[in-house]
């Protein structure tokens, strides 16, 4: 067993607490969240800096890209990239009819696999499984013409379904307005490629956002937290650090494991350090170590 405390703890799923406690088993899953540590204590591992739970990476990119040829092992350089920038769970995509339930795991990385719905496709693969099955990535492509026959599709699909939206162009409020009315589990995929106008307007529609690095292993998380934050002066980082761990998690539909801080969950253990700690601004040397 492990107490490990800091300036700062955010369990994403509460309020942050300064000084706060977590414990952790040697397996990694948390035994319990506590309050303001007083003073020091031999048994207390203590650090300057935010604790945070491990990041998903919500849009990895494609699966072909992360398995080797002839085995489902994930190429180990693709592997080290998330594991070293603090990533637990990453979304990715595959065509086919052989992706439900599928992960893959390695390292400390878990590789949760999407279906897929392209605007060319009559129907995403296994359209007909549950939400607690599989995750479908919804694109959205250049083309106007073909926005208004993919929501269509998306439309015929059942209102539990866990979608996740990726978007390269700006398409019209209704049809994003349409989307979030419709479905309980919908996200909207942010990248380093997202304008903060974007952003804005899927923040006053409501939508739920998560983070995705889009290609594989090619954008480190928190570079791409930093980058955000530099261009959005007004989303605080708590919100910014939900979208990339619970609203990830849930997103793919494993939120009782990942995500959060909280009891009986195994979601990693994260040092963010090199942060304003009066402005929570994320400077340029900032790093993040993985703890547990």
């Amino acid at each position: 067993m492990r107490k490990i405390s800091a300036s700062l703890v955010f369990p994403i799923s509460t309020p942050p607490i300064r000084h706060g406690v977590v414990v952790v088993d040697s397996e990694g899953t948390i035994l319990e969240l506590q309050g303001t540590l007083e003073s020091e204590a031999e048994d207390v591992e203590y650090y300057n800096g935010i604790i945070l739970p491990g990041l998903v990476n919500a849009y990895g990119g494609q699966y072909n890209s992360y398995i080797e040829d002839e085995s489902k092992t994930v190429r180990k350089s693709i592997n080290q990239k998330h594991f070293h920038s603090g990533t637990v769970l990453v979304g990715i995509e595959k065509y086919g009819n052989d992706c439900i339930r599928e992960y893959l795991t390695s390292s400390h990385v878990t590789y949760r696999v999407m279906g897929c719905l392209l605007p060319e496709t009559s129907l995403p693969v296994n359209h007909n499984v549950s939400s607690t099955e599989l995750p479908f990535l919804v694109k959205f492509g250049n083309e106007r013409a073909s926005w208004e026959a993919t929501l269509n599709k998306l439309l015929q699909l059942p209102t539990n379904l866990h979608l996740l939206v990726h978007h390269t162009v700006e398409i019209p409020e209704k049809i994003i307005a349409s989307i979030v009315y419709r479905f309980l589990f919908c996200s909207f995929i942010v990248s380093d490629t997202t304008s903060a106008e974007s952003i804005s307007r899927m923040k006053k529609l409501g939508c739920k956002i998560v983070l995705g690095s889009v290609q594989s292993g090619s954008t480190n998380m928190l570079q791409l937290l930093k980058s955000i934050q530099e261009t959005n002066d007004n989303i605080a980082l708590e919100e910014m650090l939900t979208w990339a761990t619970l609203n990830g998690a849930l997103a793919l539909g494993v939120d009782d494991t990942f995500g959060c801080l909280e009891k009986n969950k195994k979601p990693g253990v994260l040092l963010l350090t090199g942060i304003n700690m009066q402005t929570f601004k994320i400077n340029e040397g900032a790093k993040l170590r993985r703890l547990v």
